[in-house]
């Protein structure tokens, strides 16, 4: 019989990536509690723009790189928990299969884009001007794009109220305002993780922190290789119609929202936890939107706003149990696609501290891997 402040999973950050892990686990009966620094869901997984990738479906994984499997996997399984978080909670997470246009940063790259979604058998359609012009009128003329009608979006702050809410129905205890200072551990298992408010035990421990991951490891013990990549996005408030898909340039991007509103993103900026807005920032991006799309050069920014992203020395998430404890797993480090990939991230998470055996290996992803070591070198 579990004592009231002990749980079978304890998972320390209430990001996108710790709900969805705590909704997974207790769906299949988990005594599950969230313990987060701040308020669930209000830093980079609230920060982002919602964009889902289109990825390879299962008959293409044998020429997949592991990340894009998990990206795959992650894109059939946002429609299913669409449907699964409205009939559970009665929140419309926006999701919405709007398609993307990809237009050239450099010829090269976009060429190479085009090519590996035809390995891994994406629908893209290409597009010559003026063909993009047709489908979407307010872009400036290009030499080359290509559209992908299976990519889609869901709208963060919706996204994560959802997946609070389904977290209360099924029982998740979330502590708010509680960051973890220390733990307490016997013979290479944790027991407890300590807050202000006292000591919280569990089975089993995962470790969802986000760009605090390694921050936090620090103060438990242990070594993540996490830091954070600052992004600035703009809010546009527009007319509905003006865009109507996402418009992806390279790192940069355009998503229109159903109500008008365009996002216009994004930095990436090495410059520690500081969350504020730069103004020559936000006009270079300002700027960008403009040259893309010219009637946008016309629309008030509503808002503006960064996130910190946590990202790896090699751009690939932490997955797995964490080699220094037998009962602590790690879920972290998935840089620009945390909502993105946290779909599949939840399932493999959740099969892996339940016992089953993930349908993708999660050892590329190992905490302690050897391309980490490489770059750390």
């Amino acid at each position: 019989m579990l004592a009231v402040n002990q749980y079978d999973v304890a998972i320390v950050g209430g990001g996108v990536i710790g709900l969805s892990i705590a909704w997974e686990l207790s769906r299949r009966g988990q005594k599950v509690c969230v313990i987060e620094r701040d308020q669930p869901g209000r830093a980079a997984s609230w920060a982002g723009a919602g964009m889902i990738p289109a990825g390879p479906v299962e008959e293409f994984w044998r020429v997949a790189t592991p990340l894009e499997r998990l990206a795959g996997l992650s894109q059939r399984l946002h429609r299913e928990w669409h449907e699964r978080l409205l009939d559970e909670t009665g929140i419309d997470n926006g999701y919405l299969a709007s398609g993307s246009i990809y237009l050239p940063c450099n010829s090269a790259s976009l060429a190479d884009k085009h090519r590996r979604l035809l390995e891994l058998g994406v629908k893209v359609e290409a597009l010559e001007w003026p063909d993009a012009h047709d489908v979407e009128p307010a872009l400036a003329p290009a030499d080359s794009a290509f559209l992908l009608p299976g990519e889609s979006q869901i709208r963060n702050p919706r996204h994560l109220r959802a997946l609070v809410a389904a977290c209360d129905r099924n029982g998740v205890r979330i502590f708010a305002g509680q960051a973890v200072t220390a733990c307490g551990e016997n013979d290479k298992r944790m027991v407890s993780v300590e807050t202000k408010n006292g000591p919280i035990s569990a089975e089993q421990f995962c470790i969802t922190a986000g760009s605090w991951s390694g921050v936090l490891a620090a103060q438990l013990g242990f070594e993540l290789p996490v830091f954070p990549v600052r992004g600035q996005i703009a809010l546009l408030h527009g007319e509905r119609g003006i865009l109507k898909r996402i418009i992806n340039v390279g790192p940069r991007y355009l998503v229109p929202r159903s109500d008008g509103r365009i996002l216009v993103g994004s930095t990436m900026e090495e410059v520690g936890f500081d969350t504020q807005t730069d103004d020559e920032a936000i006009a270079d991006l300002l700027e960008f939107a403009a040259q893309v799309a010219p009637p946008l050069a016309h629309l008030t920014v509503e808002k503006t706003w960064a996130g910190l992203r946590p990202a790896t020395p090699d751009r690939l998430p932490l997955l797995g149990r964490l080699s220094e404890f037998s009962n602590v797993w790690i879920a972290t480090g998935h840089f620009r696609a945390g909502l993105q990939l946290s779909t599949g991230t939840a399932v493999l998470m959740a099969d892996a501290i339940s016992g089953v055996e993930p349908k993708l290996s999660l050892e590329p992803f190992a905490p302690d891997r050897q391309s980490l070591r490489c770059e750390a070198l």
